[in-house]
């Protein structure tokens, strides 16, 4: 997992940071990952395997979400640190690409 950029953008009153991250071992064989990342994510482009992940700013939906991840099918401990990390870096979203 390597974050390749990231890039900060003015809209009004708080900036928008996005994450790019290249998660091409997270998804490998269609794991858990990549299937909640499918079904989950605000944008999906499947065949480049690009996903659109929002990361809630309330720590309590953070919770909620990262609770749900590791339900689902049991997603792997390291896509739930990188949402974690990415919310304690105030992203709001992250681009996870392979």
């Amino acid at each position: 997992m390597k974050i390749t950029t990231s890039s900060c953008h003015d809209f009004s009153a708080a900036p928008l940071l996005v994450l790019d991250i290249d998660v091409s071992d997270l998804f490998e064989d269609e794991s858990a990952d990549y299937q909640f990342c499918l079904e989950r994510a605000a944008f999906s482009h499947s065949e480049a395997c690009e996903f659109l992940v929002h990361v809630p700013s309330d720590e309590d939906a953070l919770e909620e979400l990262l609770r749900e991840m590791i339900a689902y099918d049991n997603c792997s401990e390291n896509l739930v640190d990188l949402v974690r990390a990415a919310w304690e870096c105030r992203a709001a979203w992250i681009l996870l690409h392979s």
